[in-house]
């Protein structure tokens, strides 16, 4: 069975050209790649991607697991920082690429590839044995919305967003169009931009806010089309394209992420 988002009915009412992308039905295109991609670029884009999955990360030995299952050192991230990172199995091959942020002491997100959400949880749960963790599985829970481009900051400055000196790679719990949620300076464009978890309850209202409020920046709704065209002249990798379970983070060029300093296994 074919997955929806939340959002499904609004790519649908915009007349978007729908696929089925990682099990999951899926905008591609609303009018041309090449104009969602040039969007992007110069102005701003608004992405549904609320197929990833969300994975909350607790308990006392949350760090010491973490550190455990990926290459990074993950006793280096600090509060509301972001890190970019591998899950590897036991050959130094890639379960999957992901983004851990830092919520709190012993308190942690992670984003994972909507393929791979199944695969994620099983090596995840299978590698916390003795360990005081919890891990909860909240990606049927929660819509993530990216705002793309230039002029990604201008947009949520004018939605009421207060937090300026927010870096990039860092996360902040905050209020934007009078809405709760989880804002993250990331994307997978190349652009600056944000973004946006938020309760499915809420996801439609704030789909509507930003395309309403965007119209003054030149905003568009933008597909996997113009997304994966995108990641591909920034040099970004995609699962199951670039990187596999035979790959390892070396081979793959992503060196830079793997410390040579860590200490845990």
């Amino acid at each position: 069975m074919v997955k929806e988002t939340y959002l499904h009915e609004k790519h649908v009412e915009l007349g978007a050209k729908m696929v089925d992308f990682a099990g999951w039905h899926m905008p591609v295109q609303y009018t041309s790649i090449i104009e969602e991609h040039k969007t992007v670029r110069e102005n701003v884009g608004l992405f549904d991607v609320s197929h990833m999955g969300e994975v909350f990360v607790s308990g006392n030995d949350a760090t010491v697991f973490l550190n455990k299952i990926v290459p990074q050192n993950i006793d280096k991230l600090t509060y509301e920082k972001a890190v970019y990172c591998q899950l590897t199995n036991n050959t130094g091959g890639l379960v999957d690429d992901l983004i851990i942020y830092k919520l709190g002491i012993e308190s942690y997100l992670v984003i994972c590839n909507a393929s791979r959400i199944d695969e994620d949880l099983n090596w995840i749960v299978r590698n916390k044995r003795g360990m005081d963790v919890e891990i909860d599985n909240q990606s049927h829970n929660y819509s993530l919305l990216a705002i793309q481009g230039p002029k990604a900051i201008d947009l949520m400055k004018k939605m009421g967003y207060e937090i300026e000196d927010q870096k990039s790679f860092t996360i902040k719990y905050t209020t934007v169009a009078g809405i709760k949620l989880l804002a993250s300076r990331t994307g997978y464009t190349g652009e600056d931009g944000f973004e946006l978890l938020v309760e499915n309850g809420y996801s439609e209202f704030l789909w509507d806010t930003i395309l309403e409020e965007g119209q003054e920046f030149g905003i568009k709704p933008i597909g996997l089309g113009a997304r994966d065209t995108l990641r591909l002249e920034a040099a970004l990798h995609l699962y199951g394209n670039d990187l596999d379970e035979t790959t390892t983070p070396i081979e793959a060029g992503l060196s830079w992420s793997v410390p040579k300093d860590k200490k845990q296994d």
